[in-house]
């Protein structure tokens, strides 16, 4: 007698678990491709971020001085800048500008967004360009609000005029801008596209003056990397330069 022999059964494809495996592959390699570097230098210690170390302590420094009255007075005349502000006023207090209070965001979330975004920047860019990227995105950002405060109200770009009256400031616009430019130069697109949404996000719920900032400084980003993107993919850089890392890692275990 002829027994017909027993087939197992096909293996049940599972989507969701196959989609989620998928996109914890993609968040792992965007995660290292971030923060591979900045671990090294984070075995240096305090000497590899002074640029951020400083900006945080600067954060801290005019978040501390506004308490007083005499204090508050100083931090306005550092960094407080807003569009009815004479134009020289206004350029000469713009560096300030980046590190004075942020009138919607508590002071932990300044002093995060700084710590955390200035010190991925600052290790794959260098202080100079960190620095250079933010004060670009700062300025064109706050020259952006104020052109829209003088449109007012009836145009499609235009402000209220009670927004040119409020302070401009924080690092906000630094902030966002240094995250773009660093997803780019590193390929984290999941992260370039988390951020655009987000902002875009906060500017159709909240079109205020600081959402249409946060928009200049990622067209600004943008254009900052276009020739850093042109020039790597002539040379068909890979993201993370090998010299560095074995340079960096025979430091630290040193």
């Amino acid at each position: 007698m002829i027994t017909a022999t027993p087939q197992s059964a096909p293996p049940v494809i599972r989507p969701f678990r196959v989609l989620g495996r998928a996109v914890t592959g993609v968040l792992v390699e965007e995660w290292h491709k971030l923060t591979v570097l900045p671990g090294l230098r984070l075995r240096l210690g305090p000497r590899a971020f002074p640029l951020t170390l400083g900006s945080t302590a600067l954060v801290m420094v005019m978040w501390l001085g506004q308490m007083t009255t005499a204090g508050s007075s100083a931090v306005v005349w550092i960094g407080g800048v807003s569009a009815r502000l004479p134009i020289d006023v206004a350029v000469a207090r713009f560096p300030g500008s980046m590190f004075a209070p942020a009138p919607n965001l508590p002071v932990w979330g300044s002093l995060a967004q700084v710590l955390l975004v200035f010190g991925l920047a600052e290790a794959w860019l260098g202080a100079g360009r960190t620095l250079g990227i933010s004060l670009l995105a700062t300025a064109l950002s706050s020259l952006g609000g104020r052109l829209m405060c003088e449109l007012g109200p009836h145009h499609l770009l235009g402000l209220p005029y009670q927004a040119s009256l409020l302070l401009d400031t924080g690092p906000s616009s630094a902030v966002v801008a240094l995250m773009v430019y660093v997803c780019l130069r590193q390929g984290a697109w999941l992260g370039l596209t988390a951020t655009i949404i987000v902002m875009v996000g906060e500017l159709v719920v909240l079109p205020n003056m600081a959402g249409r900032e946060h928009i200049i400084a990622i067209v600004t980003a943008l254009l900052a990397a276009l020739p850093l993107l042109a020039r790597d993919r002539q040379r068909h850089r890979v993201p993370l330069p090998v010299a560095d890392f074995v340079r960096l890692s025979a430091r630290c275990r040193a």
